[in-house]
């Protein structure tokens, strides 16, 4: 008894082909992204707020690699990017108050 023959549409081997490559391109972005981070928490700017500005950038941009691309959110419909903007926005302004609170001395203070 011999098995059946499958035969694969070369359209499916090139989207293949396609999807590993674009994951390719992705992985490297991230790796290029985590080299930034790196070089930047170790530049001096003179100011810890910008220093933060710009780790969290690269790391905005990765994280839309990451949501994008590898959780195939980049071709999803209108209320995941309804959901991922507000979430964008809160987290954005979570971030400028605490810069804010920083650059202003409003530190909390515990005495034992």
């Amino acid at each position: 008894m011999s098995s059946p023959q499958h035969q694969v549409d070369p359209r499916e081997i090139e989207d293949v082909r396609r999807h590993v490559r674009q994951h390719k391109i992705i992985a490297l972005g991230l790796v290029v992204g985590t080299v930034l981070t790196v070089l930047a928490s170790r530049t001096d700017f003179h100011n810890p707020s910008i220093n933060i500005a710009i780790a969290m950038a690269i790391a905005c941009v990765q994280g839309f690699f990451i949501v994008g691309f590898f959780m195939h959110l980049i071709s999803e419909k209108k209320m995941i990017y309804s959901v991922l903007v507000i979430t964008a926005f809160f987290f954005v302004v979570q971030m400028g108050v605490t810069v804010w609170a920083r650059s202003h001395g409003n530190e909390i203070h515990i005495q034992p």
